[in-house]
């Protein structure tokens, strides 16, 4: 006959246990935390206008050891494209779904200020990454945020990208090319153009698309 376990030798077993997990959840939140932390001050240090920080520059920010930064990240280059993943995720989760029933002076012109906010955002960050990084990382690291405001143009312009019946495709793909950051910051950073400048030019751009495909 196989006696039951008494109620306190469960707990005590249930909480041997939890005793043995806490610690290693404890390592891994702390270590995560760490990770963010490198991450950020990459971000924060750009954004300064630290074009290339270095490993140093990073480790003090952060309040770390030089060799806690690369116990986390085997170089800069896979820190920098994290930072930039990170700052593209973050301002691009900012942008606002636009009712496709809106007239369309006021899609467009949602459509491009919100672009413009999340261009001006991040325009430090990629532009540190284009000069101290591998550009296939870069396309890599922000080919995700380029989808993601792909579809935002599509679901935007839904109305005018369906009448065009065959050219949609087409259609969408000028938008998507028209309406870039590398666009927006060759205006702005090139050429000198206002924030306000910009944003015209990329609405008269919109406009100018739509017109034609009909």
């Amino acid at each position: 006959m196989v006696m039951p376990a008494r109620k306190g030798a469960e707990s005590v077993g249930a909480r041997a246990v939890l005793a043995d997990e806490a610690p290693l959840d404890g390592r891994r939140e702390r270590s995560l935390r760490t990770h963010r932390r490198v991450i950020e001050s990459v971000i924060e240090l750009v954004e300064e206008g630290a074009v290339a920080p270095t490993a140093q520059d990073v480790a003090v920010r952060a309040g770390i050891s030089l060799r806690t930064v690369y116990h986390h990240f085997d170089d800069l280059s896979a820190l920098r494209a994290e930072a930039l993943g990170l700052a593209w995720e973050r301002h691009t989760s900012g942008l606002a779904a636009i009712r496709p029933t809106r007239p369309l002076d006021e899609r467009a012109g949602a459509l491009v200020r919100q672009l413009a906010k999340v261009y001006e955002a991040v325009t430090p960050v990629c532009r540190a990454e284009l000069l101290a990084a591998d550009k296939e990382v870069t396309a890599g690291v922000t080919r995700h945020a380029r989808m993601k405001i792909r579809r935002h143009i599509a679901d935007a312009l839904a109305p005018e990208i369906d009448d065009a019946g065959i050219a949609g495709p087409v259609l969408l793909d000028a938008l998507d090319a028209a309406l870039t950051w590398q666009s927006w910051d060759y205006l702005r950073s090139d050429l000198r153009r206002s924030q306000a400048s910009v944003t015209r030019t990329f609405e008269m751009v919109v406009r100018q698309l739509l017109a034609g495909a009909v």
